[in-house]
């Protein structure tokens, strides 16, 4: 695994702009880990040759177990990854969960980078399982 950044989550009013707390390339996907100040969020980099790569519907998902399941899908993820690489990601901001900006949560879950980082590398394994079955 190759990894450049590691910062850890800090929990704040929203920011202006996101800042990403970890990133690299684990098993080939590249991943991010980004602080919204409110709440994390976690993406990773499908390749082209991935049987889910430009998909464009929450249910093509559904077999991923992820917390709170898929929540983004697009190309390219602010200035963070690059415009014409298909990216999904999901979200640390469900009733579970804390969030420093709105109140109402049930949760209180405060999320680390080492959990957000160990759930990609889970994401990002079911993901190549899900290629290879393809494949055979």
């Amino acid at each position: 695994m190759e990894m450049s950044k590691f910062s850890e989550m800090i929990y704040q009013d929203k920011l202006k702009k996101p800042i990403c707390l970890s990133s690299g390339v684990y098993n080939g996907y590249y991943f991010w880990i980004v602080s919204y100040g409110s709440h994390p969020c976690a993406y990773i980099g499908m390749p082209s040759t991935h049987p889910l790569y430009g998909h464009c519907n929450y249910d093509d998902f559904d077999d991923l177990n992820v917390h709170g399941g898929i929540t983004y899908y697009a190309y390219g993820l602010h200035d963070i990854a690059p415009k014409d690489m298909f990216i999904i990601g999901w979200d640390y901001n469900h009733c579970t969960d804390f969030n420093s900006v709105y109140n109402y949560y049930e949760g209180n879950k405060r999320w680390t980078v080492n959990e957000m980082l160990n759930e990609t590398f889970d994401v990002i394994n079911q993901l190549i399982a899900i290629k290879e079955n393809t494949d055979a």
